[in-house]
């Protein structure tokens, strides 16, 4: 097989073309050389078989759809927001705008993976992975959403790029910039501040170690539960009264026990 890689971009470009316009059916290697300009044949030196030129047409697709890291960072240079997120969402879809026949051309290799297994596989292999780095990359700086958020907001999102690049006009009216914005606010959670942390539940003490009364003060009009270690004195004004217990002391009432019956004396009832 030919290796000359700047040929093969060129090659991998031109079936991309393809199979955007004329869909998996006419993705053949005369049809590539003849996109490409290149003579007859070209294409049949750098692709092993058809099924080969569908599989690294989806990788070039792939790295197309891969944003320049350099315009990543200027992007993040904002806070992590829900307004950023959004933001990020409307980079999507001027980035898949720009490249609306790769777009297309992905929806035509994923139908065409529903009759070919090896291609599904490899494919979502791809988008898998792709997946896996965008949630990582969420993740990892700080953006608000957990997983589940993400995910839905991907699917989401791929909805929304279905219609606007398939069937545009059936959104209606409702600008696609003001769509984003609401599929964002919906689904992403809005900024909260630090988590709160529960202070500790402070221990019990035992009977033992602190004996809890209750003193009723003029002031509070209410019974304050104070340990006999610390307890307030009365002012003079106040009524002198003395400490009592929280709880009034359970009283044990003493039955003594009536004789048997003889019916149940042994223990079984009826005998």
């Amino acid at each position: 097989m030919a290796k000359n890689p700047e040929r093969r971009v060129m090659l991998t470009d031109a079936a991309v073309d393809v199979l955007a316009d004329e869909g998996a059916r006419g993705l053949t290697f005369r049809a590539v050389d003849a996109r490409a300009g290149v003579p007859v044949g070209t294409a049949s030196n750098y692709f092993s078989s058809r099924d080969d030129l569908l599989m690294q047409t989806g990788a070039r697709i792939s790295s197309r759809m891969t944003p320049d890291p350099a315009q990543v960072e200027q992007i993040m240079r904002p806070a992590p927001s829900r307004e950023l997120v959004a933001e990020l969402m409307h980079w999507l879809i001027r980035r898949m705008t720009d490249d609306r026949t790769g777009y297309l051309a992905m929806l035509e290799l994923r139908l065409e993976a529903t009759r070919r297994p090896d291609l599904r596989t490899q494919l979502t292999r791809t988008v898998r992975a792709g997946f896996e780095e965008s949630l990582s990359f969420h993740r990892d700086r700080g953006l608000p959403g957990d997983p589940d958020a993400f995910l839905v907001l991907y699917l989401a999102m791929t909805g929304v790029l279905l219609e606007h690049f398939t069937l545009p006009e059936m959104l209606g009216d409702d600008g696609l910039d003001h769509l984003v914005e609401a599929v964002v606010t919906r689904i992403i959670p809005a900024d909260q501040g630090p988590a709160r942390i529960r202070p500790a539940r402070r221990a019990r003490q035992s009977p033992a170690t602190a004996e809890t009364t209750c003193v009723r003060t003029i002031t509070l009009k209410a019974w304050v539960p104070q340990t006999s270690a610390r307890r307030t004195p009365l002012r003079k004004e106040d009524p002198p009264f003395p400490p009592r217990p929280c709880r009034s002391p359970r009283r044990t009432v003493r039955r003594t026990p009536s004789p048997p019956s003889p019916k149940t004396a042994s223990g079984i009832q009826g005998c």
